[in-house]
């Protein structure tokens, strides 16, 4: 384990300076103390996705319940007024994550892919449990298999014309395709050679473009159980609960 040392000034008037030397709880607490939470900030919650994608789905996904007059966050306004932090953690470096924003003392959401079909466990069901057991946070996995998953394919078509994509989906996709492959696959169909896609660029089309295209009755229609609505009810509860 890397250790980390930190210059520390006494201000009680004795003037001195010492060198800590991370590795113990005890200075990891004092250095996460000293570099953490600072008086004049208004953080209230970070926010813990697997990747950069899910970002712009969940702030798009708050902007249909605000939209539809439902009370939860607004988490772009509230990233604009640094009262929430996204922290993409990346699949591979979730256990690191797990406790890693302990000790600056504000409440954290996770929700990771569930990428497993039942009646397998999500993929990630142990950093769930993790952050779980620790007060003030929560983690969940998806229901289904990813984020892609909650896009009604109506949404979809809206954003593949607007992108003069010459294709329309007939049906929508199952809750344990693999939608951006799928979708690359179908888009590299009818554009031509040199605008092909990898899954990467059909998951940013569908996590911004087609996200940005849903509507509450889409939402409604693809998460009948509203899952996606009870994250944000539960990211309310937790920002209520901030210093």
């Amino acid at each position: 384990m890397q250790a980390y040392r930190m210059l520390t000034i006494d201000c009680t008037g004795a003037g001195q300076r010492t060198i800590q030397h991370g590795g113990d709880q005890a200075t990891n607490q004092l250095i996460a103390s000293s570099l953490g939470v600072l008086p004049d900030h208004n953080i209230k919650m970070f926010i813990g996705v697997e990747g950069k994608h899910d970002i712009p789905f969940l702030k798009h996904m708050s902007k249909v319940f605000v939209a539809s007059g439902e009370a939860v966050p607004n988490l772009e306004r509230l990233e604009a007024d640094g009262e929430i932090i996204f922290t993409p953690f990346g699949g591979s470096n979730l256990a690191l994550w797990t406790h890693r924003l302990a000790n600056l003392n504000r409440p954290e959401f996770h929700i990771y892919d569930r990428d497993t079909t039942p009646p397998a466990p999500p993929k990630y069901q142990p950093q769930v449990d993790a952050v779980n057991a620790r007060p003030g946070c929560e983690a969940h996995s998806t229901n289904k298999r990813e984020a892609e998953n909650y896009l009604h394919h109506d949404a979809i078509n809206l954003a593949l014309a607007e992108a003069g994509i010459a294709h329309t989906l007939t049906a929508p996709f199952n809750d344990f395709d693999d939608v951006p492959t799928l979708l690359a696959t179908q888009v590299n169909a009818v554009v031509p050679p040199g605008n092909k896609w990898n899954a990467n660029r059909a998951k940013d089309f569908l996590c911004n473009n087609a996200a940005a295209k849903m509507t509450r009755p889409m939402l409604d229609e693809i998460d009948p159980h509203g899952e996606i609505r009870e994250w944000f009810q539960r990211m309310q509860a937790l920002m209520a609960t901030a210093p």
